[in-house]
């Protein structure tokens, strides 16, 4: 309950600021800002974690302290029709993670969908942990890899890492809000972290428009695509 809690502090945030049901969000590091800078609303205890932006990526160090937090958030209504899905996307390296719990975990991805469920995954060096249903995925340690999680029922989601399905499982936990929420959402360990992008949004069918939200340089830009 209290990982639950902290968590749904970092997803209970941004309103979004977009109608319609077809939409992309996205932070990419190569943008040279910090989420915050982007449209993202940070959470930070503990004096947050130390943070830099090199080489197109955003590097989380959390390790002068267990109790540090420091994740990102934005809200957004995810309604989905006939033929389309929601997705998520992100670019992760864990460089170290160290706390009491074997293993320890720290870096997080959560994602809720209001009226439904989430799904919170969190991360050891070498492993990703559905943390709602009780999972462990392992993967090469010490090297980026690229995460994926598709929903088309928000019910049932599939998970790939690298293009190639690892696992298809359920959300879990009632959840009141619609939101991806990312970064060192956890207390009781610590963790060294590199996030290449992080984006979202429900993909259209073939012939249908996206709204996309561009949440880098001039803050939030909305276009038609």
């Amino acid at each position: 309950m209290k990982r639950f809690a902290q968590v749904a502090a970092c997803v209970l945030m941004l309103a979004g600021s977009a109608a319609g049901e077809q939409f992309w969000i996205e932070y990419d590091a190569s943008c040279g800002l910090f989420p915050e800078e982007c449209g993202w609303t940070r959470l930070a205890m503990a004096g947050g974690a130390q943070r830099s932006l090199e080489d197109g990526l955003l590097t989380l160090d959390s390790s002068a302290s267990l109790s540090i937090i420091d994740c990102y958030g934005i809200s957004h209504p995810v309604h989905l029709g006939v033929g389309e899905s929601f997705v998520v996307e992100w670019r992760l390296r864990v460089d170290d993670v160290d706390g009491a719990a074997h293993p320890p975990v720290k870096p997080t991805l959560t994602v809720g969908f209001n009226g439904y469920g989430m799904g919170n995954f969190v991360y050891s060096e070498s492993s990703l942990y559905s943390d709602y249903d009780f999972t462990w995925i392992d993967f090469d340690p010490y090297v980026f890899h690229d995460y994926s999680l598709a929903t088309s029922d928000l019910l049932t989601y599939t998970l790939r890492i690298d293009g190639s399905i690892v696992y298809m499982g359920r959300f879990t936990t009632p959840c009141y809000t619609s939101a991806v929420g990312w970064g060192d959402a956890t207390t009781g360990a610590s963790s060294l972290s590199d996030w290449s992008y992080v984006r979202f949004g429900v993909i259209p069918e073939p012939s249908g428009a996206l709204l996309v939200i561009s949440v880098c340089l001039a803050g939030v830009i909305l276009r038609a695509r």
